[in-house]
């Protein structure tokens, strides 16, 4: 009895609370790279670079083409509670496309357009802004900036 109280009591609790749905289209970022590396050491670097930054298992390389020099990955950016997804929690990616030349490399990460929802009840872990996109798309920039310039 207990529990159909206390299930009853949060259904109520939940049912009261406003849910406002936010759409966000983050932008798409890019930085080239002027680099004294051969392709082949290039696209070695850039694969460890992301086996190395994409630390979450659902961040994966999804695609690799040595003699094309592109390798594209689709990289977690976080977890948000979505009205899309009846209210539970959606996984938010960006696509993080690398092309590689001699002496040269072009990064480009693109966030996926999302919907999170934004209320008292919904954990600030779960709530995703296009501020807190654009700090992360960054700092994988600068991850990669870093990571090509010491190897």
């Amino acid at each position: 009895m207990k529990k159909c109280l206390l299930l009853f009591a949060s259904v109520l609790f939940f049912s009261c609370s406003a849910y406002v749905p936010v759409n966000v289209s983050p932008q798409s970022s890019s930085k080239e790279y002027e680099l004294e590396t051969s392709k082949d050491d290039l696209y070695v670097q850039v694969n460890n670079w992301m086996i190395d930054s994409f630390e979450n298992a659902k961040s994966v390389i999804d695609f690799s083409d040595k003699e094309a020099g592109i390798i594209t990955g689709k990289y977690l950016i976080g977890e948000v509670y979505s009205a899309s997804n009846n209210y539970g929690l959606t996984d938010v990616y960006a696509t993080v496309r690398v092309q590689i030349k001699d002496d040269y490399a072009k990064l480009t990460v693109t966030p996926e357009n999302y919907q999170y929802i934004d209320s008292g009840d919904v954990s600030e872990d779960h709530k995703l802004p296009v501020e807190k996109v654009n700090r992360q798309v960054n700092t994988l920039l600068e991850s990669f900036e870093q990571y090509v310039a010491k190897n």
